[in-house]
């Protein structure tokens, strides 16, 4: 009896390391980290077991290429960053542009705005004369094209109501009694004809800003498809 108390011990530890290995293997037939086995006298040892597995190299990341005028693509964050104000009108198809544009308050215009500009000589052939043509601030070459608002005095000048000369002053002291500045004023040209507008009216209106560079028989201001506010 003595004799099979080895063998017997033996046997066991093998069942032992058996059965650890089927329970940290679960059911699967991939390599575990460890081996477990069993000296002579049937002590389990942990051996370290190096698992050779095969990496496949994963691809290499390849940065979008978007002809993006707005955003840049930064390898650091892996991310897009914006390198400029989005802008409607540049970065939208035309149609879906000109319907948030359309849709979109106007700009209010002060006259302290309009009048800030300088001026430089020109001739003109067909008035046979010098004049002085504007210069006008990146600021005003921005809004040429945009909906626009702007309030002051009411000058009529054309007696259909179509069109009327808008200023920053009152008739007695305005451009043209020689007491107001050339871009004090601008024409106002109507949606619809307005005959019931007076001189000196204090009004509201808004339309689209067109900037004169060289017509010499127009304000150096015009406000096209233009609307009386109330």
């Amino acid at each position: 009896m003595t004799k099979l108390k080895y063998p017997v011990i033996v046997l066991l530890a093998i069942a032992v390391t058996l059965c650890i290995k089927a329970l940290y293997s679960n059911g699967t037939t991939e390599p575990t980290p460890y081996d477990y086995t069993a000296d002579s006298l049937g002590n389990l040892q942990v051996v370290e077991k190096v698992v050779e597995e095969t990496v496949q190299a994963a691809p290499p990341v390849v940065a979008p290429e978007y002809p993006d005028s707005v955003f840049a693509w930064n390898e650091l964050s892996y991310d897009f960053f914006a390198v400029r104000p989005f802008n409607p009108e540049t970065d939208l198809p035309k149609e879906k542009a000109e319907r948030i544009i359309s849709n979109a308050p106007p700009i209010v215009l002060t006259w302290e705005t309009l009048v800030n500009i300088e001026y430089r000589s020109e001739y003109f052939e067909e008035m046979g004369m010098e004049l002085y043509s504007p210069v006008f601030t990146k600021a005003l070459e921005e809004l040429d094209g945009k909906l626009v608002e702007i309030t002051g005095y009411v000058i009529p000048v054309v007696d259909d109501g179509s069109e009327i000369a808008l200023s920053q002053n009152p008739y007695a002291a305005c451009f043209f009694c020689g007491k107001a500045s050339p871009a004090s004023v601008m024409t106002v040209s109507f949606v619809k004809p307005n005959r019931r507008l007076r001189t000196d009216d204090y009004e509201t209106f808004s339309g689209r800003m067109k900037l004169n560079y060289d017509d010499p028989n127009q304000f150096y201001y015009i406000l096209e498809e233009a609307e009386l506010k109330r």
